[in-house]
C-alpha cells in the first residue's frame, strides 16, 4: 500500500516539476518584456488589484485589430490599455509666476512632479532661464491640464502620443495567474510530502516561484500607473517677447509695416542691452579712463620737457 502511494506521490510531483519548466521557459521569452523601460514612481497611496482584467486573451487581440481612426474613448471603454504621453513647449515673461502655477496646477489635479530642473541666472537680465519638467497627470485629469496649461505662457507647440499595451499586459496577467495556480499546486504537494527530501526540493520549487510572481506583479504595478497617470513633459523658456503665432501671407504693405515693427523692436533691445553692458562695464572702464589720462599727461609731459631742451640747445649756440 505504502509502495503504490509512494509512486502516486512520484508521478504528482514529475507533473508539477513539468508545470514549472513550462513557466520557467515562459519567463525565458517574456525576457524582453519584463526589462521593457517603465519609468515613473509610484504613489504610496498606490494598491494593485491582483484580479485579471475583465477581457480574454482572445478578445484582447480582437480588439487590437480594430481600426485607428476609432476615438480613443471607444478603445478605452473597450478595456485596452492605453499609455498617453503629451509634451509642451511654453514661452513666459513671468518665470517665477509660471512655475508657481505649474506646481500648483499639477497638485490640484492629484498628480506629482517626478523630474523638474531649472537652468540659466535670474540675476543678469541678459540671461535667460530655462525649466524642464516631466509630470505625472492622472488621466482624467489630463484634458482639464490641458486646458489650463495656455494660462502659464504662450503655449508654441504640443504633441501628443498614445500607446497600446493591450497585449503585453494581458499576456502578464495571464502569467501571473499561471504562476499563482502552481504555487498553490506546490503548497499543497508540501503538505502531502512525507519525505524531508521532497520536501525541500518542493520549498526550493516554490522559492523559484515567489520571486516570479512578484516580477509579474510589480510589471502589472508600473503598467497601472502608466495607464492611469499620463506623462507630459513641459520646456518652459523665459523671453522678452513671445513668439507670434504664423499666420497667412500677408500683403505687401502688411509685410513691410511688421519688417519696420520688427526692426524698432530689435533696435530698441540692441541699446537696451548696450545699456546694460555699460553699466556692468562701468567700474573697469573708468579704471581704464584713468589710466590712459596719466599716461597722455606723461607723454605731453615728456614731449614739453624735450623741447625746452632743445629751445636751450639752441640758445647756446
Amino acid at each position: 500500500m505504502k509502495r503504490r502511494i509512494s509512486i502516486c506521490f512520484a508521478c504528482f510531483l514529475s507533473l508539477a516539476l513539468l508545470l514549472s519548466g513550462c513557466g520557467s521557459s515562459g519567463k525565458m521569452q517574456n525576457t524582453t518584456d519584463i526589462k521593457e523601460d517603465l519609468s515613473g514612481d509610484i504613489p504610496a497611496s498606490y494598491t494593485y488589484d491582483a484580479a485579471l482584467p475583465a477581457f480574454a486573451y482572445e478578445g484582447a487581440q480582437k480588439t487590437s485589430s480594430e481600426t485607428p481612426d476609432k476615438p480613443a474613448e471607444n478603445a478605452a471603454a473597450s478595456g485596452r490599455k492605453l499609455v498617453k504621453t503629451m509634451s509642451f513647449s511654453i514661452e513666459t515673461q513671468d518665470f517665477e509666476k509660471s512655475t508657481a502655477d505649474i506646481a500648483a496646477m499639477v497638485s490640484a489635479m492629484g498628480g506629482y512632479i517626478e523630474n523638474a530642473s531649472v537652468s540659466g541666472n535670474s540675476y543678469r537680465k541678459t540671461d535667460t532661464r530655462t525649466a524642464s519638467y516631466v509630470l505625472r497627470i492622472p488621466v482624467s485629469s489630463l484634458a482639464e491640464f490641458e486646458g489650463k496649461i495656455g494660462s502659464t505662457g504662450n503655449v508654441t507647440s504640443r504633441s501628443e502620443q498614445v500607446k497600446d499595451i493591450t497585449l503585453n499586459y494581458t499576456d502578464t496577467a495571464s502569467r501571473l495567474k499561471s504562476l499563482e495556480t502552481q504555487r498553490d499546486t506546490l503548497i499543497e504537494m508540501m503538505a502531502k510530502a512525507e519525505k524531508l527530501e521532497d520536501l525541500l526540493t518542493i520549498q526550493d520549487h516554490l522559492a523559484e516561484i515567489e520571486y516570479e510572481l512578484e516580477n509579474y506583479a510589480s510589471q502589472l504595478r508600473l503598467y497601472d500607473n502608466q495607464v492611469e497617470y499620463s506623462s507630459v513633459s513641459i520646456k518652459l523658456t523665459e523671453v522678452k517677447i513671445y513668439t507670434e503665432p504664423v499666420t497667412e501671407p500677408e500683403t505687401f504693405s502688411e509685410r513691410i509695416a511688421a519688417a519696420f515693427k520688427e526692426g524698432l523692436e530689435s533696435t530698441g533691445e540692441f541699446f537696451k542691452d548696450l545699456a546694460i553692458f555699460l553699466a556692468g562695464s562701468l567700474p573697469g572702464l573708468l579704471i581704464f579712463a584713468v589710466i590712459i589720462i596719466v599716461i597722455v599727461l606723461l607723454v605731453r609731459k615728456a614731449i614739453k620737457k624735450r623741447r625746452a631742451v632743445k629751445a636751450a640747445a639752441k640758445t647756446h649756440q
